[in-house]
């Protein structure tokens, strides 16, 4: 047992840990979350009221670890996830152990075929409730008249509209798609909001096998604090970064060819950091590719046979994501529930938001989630 190893107890401790977190997990993932955050008020309900005791949110992440635990690499094993919530585990409600719950305790789901298969799975169902669906039609403007939608502006074409659901990233809908007289926030609050991180992406295609790695593997065999104060406080391009490698081919044997494995790299950055100099793409992979033969004794460096990377410019261009952003707003207690930009417009009648800038936050679950709570909420 690898928390027994670090300290004394700490498989004991763990249990304990994973217990609490559970409770947290629970009170958070009933009521609470599926609230649409429209006001204070909705969290005043005698079930929300009483599972907010387990909920620890005015201790901070740092503090509720670090007192169960002494062993620092525990430390870091804990708070590993807290780097991509957007804010260091000192400003991040403990409320979020519950992270370590899914991922420990939960385990972590994949679909075969690949995470595409999850659009795919939707889109069958939505198909059969007849729904249509416009590609590669930009939408250039919503067109608005007496304090209601009436039509979405496509590049070629406009659509008339009782009703509009925006998915897109919400900065954008509401500066890019609309007049700055219905803008509900300004300048000063986008600018003020905390970010999760954006990340660099790379996608290998890696002839033979890489016997060292698993399905999911975390590097953080480098200084965690140096990373998080390099993209949170430093603002500026981690040196040594922590970094996620996705191996699905050792689990799934459709997504490479036989004796080849597909690699998925992640590295957490800074958000709005979108001066991505020339060499920056390589140094990064001749970092990941070293930690990688120095954690399995498996050199890559000339068995790389495709290679392609997503950059935080990427995420603006592609998805007209704020700030280059991956993962949304950072998970601090100032910028949860109706604290968060609101899913349904002030000034217009019959706009609502969905996604990961809105209620309840970013992540694959959540995201989809919120489509579930604006349905609601339209109903």
């Amino acid at each position: 047992m690898v928390f027994e190893r670090l300290e004394k107890g700490g498989a004991d401790k763990l249990n304990h840990f994973l217990q609490s977190a559970k409770l947290k997990y629970d009170a958070a993932m009933t009521d609470p979350v599926k609230l649409p955050g429209m006001s204070f008020a909705e969290l005043f309900q005698p079930k929300i009221v009483k599972s907010a005791l387990h909920l620890k949110l005015t201790q901070s992440f740092s503090e509720y670890v670090r007192k169960q635990f002494k062993s620092s690499k525990i430390h870091q094993l804990l708070e590993f996830p807290i780097l991509f919530l957007g804010s260091s585990p000192t400003k991040i409600p403990a409320l979020y152990s519950m992270l370590n719950y899914a991922d420990m305790k939960l385990g972590t789901w994949y679909p075969m075929g690949g995470m595409y298969k999850i659009i795919e799975g939707f889109e069958r169902v939505v198909r059969s409730y007849g729904v249509d669906f416009h590609t590669s039609a930009p939408v250039e403007a919503i067109t608005v008249n007496a304090g209601n939608a009436k039509a979405l502006k496509l590049q070629n074409d406009t659509v008339a509209t009782d009703l509009i659901i925006a998915g897109a990233d919400y900065h954008h809908v509401e500066r890019n798609l609309l007049p700055s007289d219905l803008w509900q926030y300004t300048d000063k609050y986008w600018d003020s909001r905390d970010m999760a991180p954006s990340a660099i992406i790379m996608y290998l295609g890696v002839k033979g096998e890489i016997p060292g790695l698993l399905h999911h593997n975390l590097f953080f065999d480098a200084p965690y604090q140096a990373h998080l104060d390099t993209i949170n406080i430093a603002k500026d391009w981690p040196e040594n970064p922590l970094f996620y490698v996705s191996n699905p081919s050792k689990t799934d044997p459709s997504v490479a060819p036989a004796g080849y494995e597909n690699l998925f790299v992640l590295i957490p950055t800074t958000p709005g950091l979108l001066n991505e100099y020339d060499n920056l793409k390589e140094y990064y992979l001749k970092i990941v590719v070293g930690r990688i033969n120095k954690q399995t004794g498996a050199d890559i460096s000339d068995r790389i046979v495709v290679k392609k990377f997503f950059m935080p410019s990427d995420f603006v261009s592609d998805y007209n994501a704020f700030k280059g952003n991956a993962y949304g707003l950072a998970n601090t207690l100032m910028q949860t529930h109706f604290l968060k930009p609101r899913m349904k417009h002030k000034k217009i009648n019959n706009l609502f938001f969905t996604g990961q800038l809105t209620v309840p936050g970013p992540g694959v679950p959540p995201t989809i989630l919120s489509g579930e709570i604006v349905a609601s909420l339209i109903k």
